[in-house]
């Protein structure tokens, strides 16, 4: 998916500021349109300029970034080797002076080494610093609020911002056109027979970034928000996030889904999706031993992938999580991917790992269908009779002989598999216990 651009403004300090979008539907940056705007104030630029600074821009978008953990001790492994192989791989006899001149080369080559070592070692502690959260705002429906204060739900109504709710809600298809804030509570006041609030739109979500200043009255409502709130929605970089949030969600989640980038140019997200593979790696090394610290001990994570980077995949969560519970095909496109001299997928793989062997899937519930099959019930559950003679097909003896063998039963029901040697000539078992007190029975299963 490609990116697009338009104009936005020139700032106080003359900078030319362009919105960046992903396109839709094919629509491209109208460079001429901007540089319209633009060339009123700097005439000296050309649409020339302008495209060369979007094309700066893009290129920018597909540089891997990468902070190593430890880069002054991967650096000084890696000269190491080098030096190694060229001394074994040199047929050359090395005299004294050109020795001095590697022992010089190395003694420069790690003072080179620990001045970036200690500039990667800053960014990685700037990097897993939690931040600060630039703005945060509550979803409550109204009815947990009138359930408290209806007062406060009026003053709610009457809020110059309350437009701007109600607009919100018409774009998420809650209410049409013809709504007004007045029917949340009824025409002239008029109270509901099921309460104070319209059942019709009792449910409808609050956004307290749209009253700031009732914030606080709001959350005032609840003696404990944390046990209150059902629910988090964060909108950050994701490695971020995590590390920000992990201290206090450690050890309380039940399970995790998470959907990286596939790292294939085919895919419909919108984010950054085609890195290289070690860093496609990293990233997901990354994220992953962050998520392991929020899964309680049988906790599972369920990771969506494709053909593309699954076998990269695997040996990265197994490293991590210490229970492979299963790798599940997922149907995703019936028509199939379109692709170029291959097959077309019509599948993506849902990978699932547990925190600990205590990490067990359960089960679904059984739908009326699958309950009919075991119309019987007693203290140890649902079952059905069956018969124990096999039916179906190979039911017949001489369609299974070696199926067909004997099973004793004493007159206390007490029943066994005699001892038996399989005879080639009669086709048959002989039976090489006495049957003593036991009855015969012979079964085909």
């Amino acid at each position: 998916m490609n990116i697009i651009f338009e104009f936005d403004k020139i700032d106080d300090n003359g900078v030319i500021v362009c919105k960046v979008q992903y396109s839709k539907n094919g629509k491209k940056t109208k460079v001429a349109d901007i540089h319209k705007v633009v060339k009123k104030k700097y005439k000296y630029i050309s649409s020339e300029v302008i495209e060369r600074a979007f094309t700066t821009f893009k290129k920018q978008s597909e540089i891997d970034y990468f902070i190593h953990k430890d880069a002054g001790s991967f650096l000084i492994e890696q000269f190491n080797f080098w030096m190694k192989g060229y001394l074994m791989d040199d047929e050359t006899v090395f005299d004294v002076g050109r020795l001095a001149q590697l022992k010089a080369l190395k003694e420069i080559a790690f003072l080179i080494i620990n001045v970036v070592a200690q500039f990667e070692d800053e960014l990685v502690k700037i990097w897993n610093k939690p931040k600060f959260v630039k703005n945060s705002n509550y979803v409550i429906t109204l009815d947990r609020i009138a359930e408290r204060n209806t007062d406060l739900i009026e003053i709610i109504l009457k809020h110059p911002n309350i437009k701007q709710q109600v607009e919100e809600w018409q774009k998420l298809g809650m209410i049409d056109e013809t709504f007004t804030p007045d029917l949340i509570t009824g025409q002239n006041n008029e109270l509901f027979e099921n309460g104070y609030l319209n059942p019709n739109y009792k449910f409808l979500p609050l956004d307290t970034k749209y009253f700031k200043d009732l914030e606080l009255d709001i959350l005032a409502l609840f003696e404990n928000l944390d046990e209150a709130i059902d629910g988090w929605l964060i909108h950050s970089e994701n490695y971020q996030a995590l590390n920000t949030i992990k201290e206090k969600f450690r050890g309380k989640v039940q399970a995790i889904y998470i959907d990286p980038p596939y790292n294939t140019d085919a895919s419909a997200i919108i984010y950054a999706n085609n890195y290289k593979s070690s860093s496609w790696l990293t990233l997901m090394e990354n994220r992953l031993s962050i998520n392991k610290d929020f899964l309680k001990s049988n906790g599972l994570i369920c990771i969506a992938i494709d053909d593309e980077q699954l076998c990269e995949l695997k040996p990265i969560v197994k490293n991590i999580f210490p229970k492979e519970i299963g790798i599940v095909p997922v149907r995703s496109n019936p028509a199939g991917r379109k692709t170029k001299g291959k097959f077309a997928p019509a599948h993506e793989y849902a990978v699932f790992y547990g925190a600990s062997e205590n990490s067990i899937p359960g089960s679904l519930e059984l739908t009326e269908k699958r309950l009919a099959r075991y119309p019987k019930e007693d203290e140890n559950g649902r079952f059905a009779w069956a018969n124990f003679i096999r039916s179906g097909q190979g039911d017949k003896r001489e369609d299974r002989v070696k199926m067909f063998y004997p099973i004793y039963v004493n007159k206390d029901n007490k029943i066994r598999v005699p001892k038996l040697e399989w005879n080639d000539e009669t086709q048959e078992y002989d039976t090489l216990d006495a049957l003593n007190e036991m009855k015969l029975l012979y079964i085909q299963l």
